[in-house]
């Protein structure tokens, strides 16, 4: 009943915080670590964000998205569906209005993935 509850505060907090791109990524963090990494990619994908300039939350955000993905679909015996997932977490969406960073930290967690979804395909 709780989680039910919860659920239904969390859609009318989302409807209600629309128009701001912060709360909006906050959505996608709740939903990524409440195991809908579907639905938070999909907010991440379709919407159009404003980034501030020098900050990367969103870019991370985005990552931690498709990683769990990837781990969810790598744990169903997905290794290609997984594979797609790792390497869309290299990607900069242009609707995030990210450039890419000098110093990307973790490419080599995403490398390691993808080599992990490759050697179950």
């Amino acid at each position: 009943m709780q989680l039910t509850v919860g659920r239904g505060r969390f859609e009318r907090a989302q409807r209600g915080s629309a128009d701001r791109d912060d709360a909006t990524a906050r959505c996608a963090v709740l939903l990524t670590s409440a195991g809908q990494s579907e639905e938070a990619l999909r907010i991440l994908r379709e919407r159009h964000f404003h980034n501030w300039e020098g900050s990367s939350d969103l870019h991370d955000i985005y990552v931690n998205a498709c990683l769990a993905r990837g781990l969810d679909q790598l744990k169903a015996g997905r290794p290609a569906g997984a594979l797609r997932d790792f390497e869309a977490a290299l990607a900069y969406p242009a609707n995030q209005e990210m450039g890419q960073s000098r110093s990307e930290y973790r490419v080599a967690q995403i490398y390691y993935l993808i080599g992990m979804a490759q050697t179950g395909l």
